[in-house]
């Protein structure tokens, strides 16, 4: 018997989700975890 694990590695800084990346995916139910979730102010 397998067991799969599958965990989304998200990098949002320089995009415009990272505001709500998190609540998304924790909606959806989907393993994950946030990297970088602050924007670069440039």
């Amino acid at each position: 018997m397998w067991i799969r694990i599958l965990l989304y590695g998200i990098d949002t800084a320089n995009g415009a989700t990272y505001k709500i990346a998190e609540d998304v995916f924790k909606t959806l139910g989907i393993n994950y975890k946030i990297i970088e979730n602050e924007p670069n102010r440039s």
